[in-house]
């Protein structure tokens, strides 16, 4: 080969090279420039959802009744009720776009696991559901998925996670079920479940029925039946003694004499024997009229219907004693406990009103 021919051949190397070097920066430029891209349209996502909550604190005195459960929606005719129809629809439209921006591939699953909590909050509160209900059919299918799953999961969150991993089978949105729940409650059958009226022989017990109420509630819990009783010094405190108050309730309960015309029962509801959830009933043989004064299910199992079944068999039972109406009162903030009742079809009777003087 003469030196000629090599100096060609070098030559065309090199051009080839050039080319190619050309070829990679502008692939390269041009990846940079995807990942400039959709960093800045997540970017306005999370500002248009930033102005959202910004919206909310500016406008609280109208957006919150969206979240107030004892708010009741006005006519759909009303300048009221299109507010919150507006405010609703800013709320989807960013589902949407979050949805449409997962597809595209603008946002990784595991950005948009993280708005799964966000559309979950959604789904579990009243007012929403019901507008949700009045303008679903302008949305999109995915998102009409996404929030009747929340819909329909009876409060359970793990459960609204396993149903939507079903669809999306990612492992973001899988790694977003609780993490605390034990092996057991995923075999827990219902059948496995006895309910029974609490007797002396169950006195020994008490430490761990105030033990399983302590552990198992929080001050939502607290309504105007525990002031005026004395388990708590308000709506937002329980009193320092609470232990000592239930321990004497539930003795009270354990040994009342069902002779007289008003007494307190307890029921117990076991699974294998051991104890997971009480109620106290209070009895009036003069008006046939009974009060649920409190039902407990330990935290581990719920979400499992047990709380269905074991009103269920308080119904009966007290059908069975001839009562004919069971009253029940729920500290206002106690949102889940009020959707719980209502599914099992108790409605509000009253309103109560308290100011401090």
């Amino acid at each position: 080969m003469t030196n000629a021919e090599l100096i060609q051949i070098i030559g065309l190397v090199l051009q080839f090279a050039g080319f190619a070097v050309i070829i990679i920066v502008f692939v390269v430029q041009n990846n940079i420039n995807k990942r400039v891209l959709k960093q800045e349209i997540y970017q306005k996502l999370e500002f248009a959802s930033i102005e959202m909550f910004r919206f909310e604190l500016q406008n609280s005195a109208s957006s919150w009744k969206l979240y107030d459960e004892n708010y009741q929606i006005p006519s759909k005719t009303s300048k009221e009720y299109r507010e919150m129809v507006n405010h609703v629809t800013q709320i989807l439209n960013l589902f949407e776009m979050s949805i449409e921006f997962r597809n595209k591939k603008i946002i990784d699953n595991k950005i948009f696991a993280s708005w799964i909590a966000w559309f979950w909050e959604m789904t579990q509160l009243k007012n929403f559901v019901k507008l949700w209900k009045d303008i679903e059919l302008h949305y999109m299918d995915e998102l009409r998925f996404i929030l009747q799953t929340g819909i329909t999961s009876d409060g359970n969150w793990n459960l609204f996670i396993e149903n939507l991993n079903v669809k999306y089978k990612c492992r973001y949105i899988a790694d977003l079920a609780s993490k605390d729940s034990v092996e057991e409650k995923t075999d827990l059958s219902i059948n496995e479940i006895t309910f029974c009226w609490g007797s002396p022989a169950n006195l020994n017990t008490l430490d761990e029925l105030v033990n399983m109420f302590t552990n198992n509630v929080n001050n939502n819990y607290i309504s105007h039946g525990e002031v005026i009783d004395g388990r708590a010094n308000s709506l937002n405190e329980w009193k320092i003694n609470l232990s000592e108050i239930l321990k004497n309730e539930l003795l009270n309960a354990l040994t009342s004499n069902e002779d007289e015309d008003e007494y307190n029962k307890l029921s117990l509801c076991k699974l294998n024997n051991q104890i997971i959830g009480f109620a106290i009933i209070e009895f009036n043989r003069i008006t046939n009229i009974s009060i649920l004064s409190d039902i407990i299910i330990d935290d581990t199992y719920r979400g499992k219907n047990i709380g269905k079944a074991f009103i269920s068999w308080l119904e009966h039972e007290l059908k069975s004693s001839n009562m004919k109406m069971i009253f029940l009162e729920s500290g206002i903030k106690n949102s889940s406990a009020h959707d719980f009742f209502e599914k099992a079809g108790y409605k509000r009777s009253s309103i109560v009103m308290v100011k401090e003087i």
